[in-house]
């Protein structure tokens, strides 16, 4: 009996941290570290709408979409999922399209960064069958951030964060380490390629 409440209560830990480490989530959090830390030098407040907007609110849109709209026979968390991959790239295309005319540098380089991933992932998951995790170069992406505009302190923070991703998609058997290694790499690759244009 004890073990069965331990491996419960891991199950629902494991549970906390991936909802904690969300895209939006995680996302909206980087934003506002940024803006309060960097302020105007970062964004103004019309690019952070905009971000918001993109990144944050659409995401996130598609859950209750998806409850009002979606196939109730089909398997929920499946849909949802695909609902909010489409939702994602919709926003992350709206906040790349903005970014070609409007934005500071740093802005620009969060927005190209996430279009570019959501691109390469969407290439390695439909078209080359090769399923790379968005939750985990969503997760990836505010270290590599903090590390180039934030304090160590806060980057060990997202290392946390991050680390708990990892071990809750492993544990709840959501992704295999190939999946993980996939998005993280589509992450990397697509922040190299958006310092390299910007």
């Amino acid at each position: 009996m004890e073990e069965k409440n331990r491996k419960n209560f891991i199950n629902k830990m494991a549970h906390v941290v991936r909802v904690v480490t969300i895209p939006p989530l995680m996302i909206a959090t980087l934003l506002c570290m940024l803006y309060f830390a960097k302020g105007f030098s970062f964004a103004s407040r019309i690019d952070m709408s905009v971000a918001f907007a993109g990144l944050v609110l659409l995401p996130v849109l598609a859950y209750p979409v998806w409850s009002v709209f979606g196939n109730k026979t089909s398997d929920k968390r499946k849909g949802q999922r695909r609902l909010a991959f489409i939702f994602s790239i919709i926003g992350y295309v709206c906040c790349f399209i903005y970014s070609l005319r409007f934005g500071t540098d740093a802005i620009r380089e969060i927005f190209y960064t996430y279009f570019f991933t959501v691109i390469l992932l969407a290439l390695l998951n439909k078209v080359f069958h090769v399923r790379a995790s968005g939750h985990s170069a969503s997760s990836i992406s505010p270290v590599v951030f903090s590390t180039a505009y934030l304090s160590p302190a806060v980057t060990c923070a997202f290392v946390i964060l991050f680390t708990g991703s990892v071990w809750a998609s492993i544990y709840l058997k959501r992704h295999k380490w190939q999946d993980i290694i996939a998005g993280v790499c589509s992450m990397l690759a697509s922040f190299i390629l958006a310092k390299l244009i910007i």
